[in-house]
């Protein structure tokens, strides 16, 4: 076998034969009729809308975009949890090294962090 016989082919593995699609079909529009298409696919690529409707007539629901909102809510429950998780390691650190941990300090701490988390602020 030559060099090129043993490397791994990248990418996802071909389809078996009988799920591959190698015929095509070219269809010619006017422009209304491509507008009328292309609003009626909304978010869905147009040949796998036009494929499904001309085959079997159900299309899967499309997955609505994220609101801003939750975008930004999760980036501040983000920057939360890296700051929770920043006070394990510490925490671990301290148990390790057998020092002290004042556990008092540790309550005002994630009393700081909870009441942050809960008014959706940074902790």
């Amino acid at each position: 076998m030559s060099e090129n016989q043993n490397k791994k082919k990248r990418g996802p593995s071909p389809k078996p034969q009988e799920q591959q699609r190698k015929n095509r079909i070219s269809i010619f529009l006017t422009d209304a009729e491509y507008s009328l298409i292309k609003e009626k696919a909304g978010a869905y690529e147009l040949p796998i809308y036009v494929r499904t409707c001309a085959l079997d007539g159900t299309l899967a629901p499309k997955p609505s975009t994220i609101p801003q909102l939750n975008i930004e809510a999760w980036k501040k429950l983000g920057r939360c949890t890296n700051n929770l998780n920043q006070l394990s390691r510490h925490m671990n650190q301290l148990a390790q090294h057998e020092l002290v941990i004042d556990l008092d300090d540790l309550r005002q701490t994630l009393s700081a962090f909870r009441t942050a988390l809960i008014d959706g602020g940074d902790a």
